[in-house]
């Protein structure tokens, strides 16, 4: 997925330089699309995957697909539409999640 946002970032950079316009509004799109993908790399959310085994309690799976410990804080939120889970990770990371309605197992 990675490689795929890069590539599309990089056309769309040879796209503008390509284009009859002025070297400085070329520049200007260029330095957007850079801070496009700084932005999207650093606040994209992607999918997380809570699981709860008896041994081990709740863990979560991260980006990077390893499974960290995870402490339910007292502030979580439950309601019949979503549930705000908040959440303390085995490296002392506090995490917001935002679980909706059409996300959970009957």
């Amino acid at each position: 997925m990675l490689h795929w946002l890069i590539v599309v970032h990089g056309l769309a950079v040879m796209a503008i330089f390509l284009s009859p316009l002025a070297l400085i509004f070329q520049l200007i799109f260029s330095l957007l699309m850079a801070v496009s993908l700084f932005f999207y790399l650093q606040f994209s959310p992607g999918a997380y995957t809570i699981r709860y085994s008896s041994f081990k309690g709740w863990e979560w799976r991260d980006l990077a697909c390893e499974f960290s410990l995870l402490e339910v804080l007292s502030t979580t939120v439950m309601s019949p539409y979503f549930i705000v889970l908040q959440v303390q990770t085995d490296k002392r990371q506090n995490r917001t999640l935002l679980i909706c309605k059409d996300a959970m197992l009957e």
